[in-house]
């Protein structure tokens, strides 16, 4: 059981780093509500997990070529955030009010996690296809627990005393940048 766990975590942390990055960007930007990110990172999370169990159960792997494509998304939501950014660079920073929890976050969180990790499905289908159901049971579980402990990590450190000035400062500059590479990565596999 100890063995499941530790692999578990080792397969969470290796195919979520880039989440990390992305929810460090949104909980730095501020424009989406807080409960927004947790939501959607694990209504991504969920679909993925899900993908990959569906995808073992069925024993049909989805064509990488096709998953690819799932660049798109973080590449459009990075250009409209860069238009953004460069349309309003002039004007004085005018203080917001704390953002409020709509569905279009959700599911723009959501989106953004399903993209990312559209590699995660290739890992997780000949994990769940080799492995019992009690051993699956115990992955999803670590998967969730540690879908809040990364919440938890990105938005502690997007407050950290010492590091919340520059991450305010260089997060909604470099989160565009974040979504761009993000995007090129998913859509121009290294392998």
């Amino acid at each position: 059981m100890i063995t499941l766990v530790s692999l578990s975590l080792v397969l969470f942390i290796a195919t979520h780093v880039d989440d990390l990055f992305l929810l460090l960007s949104w909980y730095a930007e501020g424009r989406t509500a807080k409960v927004a990110i947790v939501l959607g990172q694990y209504l991504g999370v969920i679909a993925l997990i899900s993908a990959g169990l569906l995808c073992s159960r069925i024993a049909v792997a989805i064509p990488a070529s096709y998953l690819r494509w799932l660049g798109l998304i973080p590449m459009s939501l990075g250009l409209q955030k860069l238009v953004t950014l460069f349309t309003h660079s002039g004007e004085p920073a005018v203080p917001s009010p704390a953002p409020t929890l709509r569905h279009s976050q959700v599911l723009g969180v959501a989106a953004l996690t399903i993209a990312s990790g559209g590699d995660n499905i290739g890992v997780y289908l000949p994990l769940f296809a080799t492995r019992p159901r009690r051993d699956c049971v115990v992955l999803i579980v670590v998967f969730l627990i540690m879908t809040a402990a990364w919440c938890f990590f990105a938005r502690w450190l997007a407050h950290h005393r010492s590091l919340r000035a520059p991450i305010a400062k260089w997060g909604t500059r470099l989160f565009p940048v974040v979504l761009l590479i993000l995007g090129l990565r998913i859509l121009f596999p290294a392998h």
